[in-house]
């Protein structure tokens, strides 16, 4: 591992990368690292001149040099090669990259027209200029939209309840309120409740299978009927979820490196509850402890082990599911028996409040937390790292990252007048977003917040991972939904309540309200 001390910049060593690439990327490095050696030591060994590295003079053997006609001697002080250039690559500008992809959609001249966006979120969604320059970047991507359409993009900074009832009020009249709501993630039941979303497979010129849309999308689809949609323009790092912890601790105590962990895809939740007594054991600090609430650690874990609450089908109302099945109660149970005796039965958890406090004065191994608390961290003493949410287990597929419930998701009111332009610019932000906005966020990062090469790789997994639900997205509409799924889950980790039980006494009312909101939109 390649230690730099704080303040330092680390290398970035691997490119951004799918989450089906990162693990085999990042551990063949360190193969082909060895491999390289190996050979220069070789042509080393050998004095072999075809190697292209190193010439030896022999003062008694007269040899032709490659990529020459003459001989050298032990007299030859100067050798002609003719060796082309080793190529390279020049460097991807992002922006230019997200300029390609904004001008291979439709064009249109909006004539200078003001395009509304009412958000609760001004720093995510179109922002303006800022001295940070993470924002700035958002900006810049806003401002090429309004460039290539000739329009001005203005957002309207509102609490959630205020724009549920302006836009209640505006499609009972219908009137104009804004050609795009930011609403956030948790509050969209309550909006698609009210009936005055529209289904935004209707907005022209989208198409939710490009690259810039997030699979966080997937989760806003209800019956078939697409109620929002989160893209590149949406996305904001600070609103995902990860794990700190203290480096100096795992060497001195010769603990399994968590990074290696992780590479290898044994970095679960039953490993960091293993480290966490063991540190606890070995130094008398607390193995782990959170900035979040009971609850909402307790549901942002669950989330993170892959736990499916609700089934969603095209042409058919979502229904409650996760312990309909042997397999899924099975790892539902599972979930709420972890969490149970992390919370619980572990006496190296941190007093609750206390986690930051004792994270940065280095009597704390982890420390779950958002992205946003790392740059509190940039100037401390602590030796700390990154790390993704573990997995359930070793079969889990991905690394996952709750958002905060307070991310915004893209909506459309039934009542916009201009549908055409609700869709143009909603396709064109997460195409001017994509790439170039996580870069700047990437690089700022790289070059004044983390402490080694490795928290590079763990930040890019975090952020492929972002994750919520059906059930955290539209729970708000429902009075029954969050009692049968992670508010199940919640009660059983913490009354020892039989999550069975929770789930019986529930899901029938839930699956009644979904069926019946299920009609609203057919």
């Amino acid at each position: 591992m390649n230690i730099t001390q704080p303040g330092a910049r680390p290398t970035r060593v691997c490119t951004r990368r799918t989450m089906r690439r990162v693990y085999t990327r990042c551990t063949m490095r360190r193969v082909y690292t060895r491999c390289i050696v190996l050979i220069l030591l070789v042509c080393f060994v050998s004095g072999s001149m075809s190697c292209g590295f190193i010439v030896f003079n022999d003062p008694t053997t007269e040899s032709t040099t490659p990529g020459t006609t003459e001989s050298t001697t032990a007299e030859s002080t100067t050798v002609t090669t003719t060796t082309a250039p080793t190529e390279t690559t020049e460097p991807v500008d992002p922006r230019e990259e997200a300029d390609k992809l904004l001008d291979s959609l439709a064009d249109r001249n909006l004539g200078g027209a003001g395009v509304i966006i009412a958000t609760t979120d001004d720093e995510t969604i179109c922002p303006l200029s800022s001295d940070d320059e993470v924002i700035a970047a958002r900006s810049v991507a806003t401002r090429a939209v309004e460039d290539k359409y000739n329009a001005l993009i203005i957002t309207d900074l509102v609490d959630s309840q205020s724009m549920l009832d302006a836009a209640l009020e505006a499609v009972a009249a219908d009137m104009y309120y804004a050609d795009l709501l930011a609403v956030p993630l948790s509050r969209l039941g309550s909006f698609m409740q009210a009936g005055i979303l529209m289904n935004m497979y209707s907005l022209p010129y989208t198409d939710y299978t490009k690259s810039y849309y997030y699979d966080v999308t997937d989760e806003a689809v209800f019956g078939g009927e697409l109620m929002a949609a989160y893209g590149a323009a949406n996305f904001n790092p600070e609103q995902l979820s990860c794990v700190y912890f203290n480096r100096d601790l795992i060497a001195e105590y010769s603990l399994d490196n968590p990074y290696d962990l992780v590479y290898s895809g044994d970095w679960t939740w039953e490993e960091l509850a293993r480290l966490s007594r063991e540190v606890n054991a070995a130094a008398g600090v607390y193995g782990h402890g959170t900035d979040y609430t009971t609850d909402e650690y307790i549901s942002g874990a669950a989330l993170s082990m892959g736990i499916d609450y609700v089934t969603n089908r095209a042409n058919q109302a979502p229904f409650v599911s996760y312990m309909a099945e042997d397999k899924l109660a099975n790892d539902a149970n599972g979930i709420v028996d972890i969490l149970y005796r992390m919370l619980y039965n572990n006496s190296a958890l941190a007093p609750e409040g206390d986690s930051s406090d004792l994270f940065t004065s280095g009597e704390l191994l982890f420390d779950f937390g958002s992205l946003e608390k790392m740059t509190s961290l940039t100037n401390r003493d602590v030796n700390w790292g990154i790390l993704p949410y573990p997995k359930y287990d070793e079969e889990q597929r991905h690394y996952l990252s709750p958002l905060s419930s307070d991310a915004p998701v893209f909506c459309a009111l039934a009542s916009t007048p201009n549908y055409e332009t609700s869709g143009l610019i909603l396709e064109a932000l997460n195409a001017s977003y994509y790439g170039y906005t996580n870069e700047i966020y990437m690089n700022e990062r790289i070059n004044y917040c983390l402490r080694d090469n490795d928290s590079i790789n763990m930040l890019e997994l975090i952020l492929d991972g972002a994750t919520s639900d059906f059930a955290h997205m539209f729970a708000s509409g429902f009075a029954s939904l969050a009692n049968a799924t992670y508010s199940a889950v919640i009660n059983a980790v913490t009354t020892r309540s039989t999550l069975t039980a929770l789930y019986q006494s529930w899901h029938t009312a839930a699956d009644s309200e979904l069926a019946a909101a299920a009609t609203i939109y057919e």
